[in-house]
């Protein structure tokens, strides 16, 4: 449970918004409220590539209700950002197909700097997200 209170007072004391505490076992009628959310305790898995859309926004729904945030949020420009949750995937490109993107298709084509461009996208490689983030939705193409 998430609730907002001192570090001063243990934890089977309840905060009050007179500010004082109580212990939660007898009836008090002269105290304020405080509204309190239910929270994971324990973190979801991370999320381990490969996997599909479905099984992406479900990862993203169990750590935004674990964090108690919100799964999509706008900040303080406009800007729409997606959370993005712990986990795994492959970043890059195998030599095999940087070596298909070159012979096989319009790249072939392309003046040298392009061409130089399209091998930078490897190798391949695992890349681990250890901590959950907040992501543009859409990409910003003016600054």
């Amino acid at each position: 449970m998430i609730r907002s209170t001192s570090f001063a007072h243990p934890a089977n004391e309840l905060g009050t918004s007179a500010g004082g505490s109580f212990i939660p076992t007898g009836s008090y009628n002269h105290f304020g409220f405080r509204v309190v959310c239910e929270a994971d305790p324990v973190p979801p898995p991370p999320a381990i590539a490969p996997f599909d859309e479905k099984k992406a926004k479900a990862h993203q729904r169990g750590w935004a209700r674990h964090l108690g945030v919100p799964v999509e949020t706008t900040n303080s420009i406009g800007m729409k950002l997606r959370l993005i949750p712990p986990g795994e995937f492959t970043m890059g490109t195998t030599p095999a197909e940087v070596d298909w993107l070159l012979k096989e298709t319009e790249y072939k084509l392309a003046p040298p700097w392009v061409l130089e461009g399209a091998r930078s996208e490897g190798p391949d490689r695992r890349v681990t997200i250890r901590e959950p983030f907040y992501l543009g939705t859409y990409e910003v193409t003016v600054g």
